[in-house]
């Protein structure tokens, strides 16, 4: 995980309203879900509560011990906290947590993310690649080794694999891939869950990040038709996500220790 160093002399809360509510309470229940997924490929599934899932084992890099699915979790997360590993890290999926008495830093803060659904004959894209869906546990080895950016001389320094050729049975769960010349020039993570497609893991090798973005969301349109796509971005990648038609809804926090 990436740690940005956050100085808080006072911590904002917020508290979406309205429909922003509703997007962030699916697009949280949709990220938890695929955390769990995750999770469950390694034997290690997590704990769902009213308003939070957790997982007491360890978990694969770069995922959450924890994730609050609706606000104000504070209490029930509390409740909790002394079962999950002493080094761990919480999705704050509200912004609405202090966790700095229970011994936590901030990670990163980043943006949900909301398109609406569009028909693939209506997400022209000029990104001019074949988009296809991995199909067999050699293709996933290889997705994965240019998503985590390993090298033929970094054999013997790669961590354990996250994502296990056992995903590949799940239809709700695509990794999506994209070929220029017989060669991988781009992939994405798409996942069905709580009503919503998420999108997640995007990854770009030598091409137009926008234009993959767009192809994107054009290829997994094509693959679940008729269903809006939530994320959550930050930075370039936010004003990429941005650039395919996607809209900040609001704020989410990760807490580590």
């Amino acid at each position: 995980m990436e740690v940005t160093d956050h100085k808080m002399n006072s911590m904002s809360i917020f508290t979406p309203s309205g429909m922003n509510l509703h997007r962030v309470e699916q697009a949280a229940h949709n990220n938890a879900l695929w955390c769990d997924a995750v999770c469950q490929a390694h034997d290690t599934p997590g704990v769902w509560q009213d308003g939070l899932w957790y997982n007491r084992q360890a978990v694969p890099r770069f995922y959450p011990n924890a994730d609050t699915l609706r606000p104000n979790q504070g209490a029930a997360l509390d409740a909790v906290l002394n079962q999950l590993p002493a080094h761990c890290a919480i999705k704050d999926s509200f912004r609405d947590l202090d966790l700095r008495h229970s011994g936590f830093q901030v990670a990163f803060e980043a943006s949900w993310i909301w398109r609406p659904a569009i028909h693939p004959n209506h997400a022209a894209t000029a990104f001019d690649a074949r988009w296809g869906r991995v199909s067999d546990g050699e293709q996933l080895a290889q997705w994965e080794h240019i998503w985590a950016g390993w090298t033929a001389d970094s054999t013997d320094m790669r961590p354990e694999r996250v994502f296990l050729p056992g995903m590949l049975a799940d239809q709700n769960i695509a990794f999506l891939v994209a070929w220029r010349d017989e060669r991988i020039c781009a992939g994405v993570i798409a996942n069905l869950a709580a009503g919503v497609v998420g999108l997640s893991n995007l990854f770009v090798r030598d091409e137009d990040a926008a234009a993959v973005w767009a192809g994107a969301v054009t290829a997994i349109a094509a693959l679940f038709p008729g269903l809006d796509l939530v994320g959550y971005e930050s930075g370039e990648d936010l004003a990429l996500a941005q650039s395919a038609g996607f809209e900040p809804i609001d704020m989410l926090r990760v807490w580590y220790r």
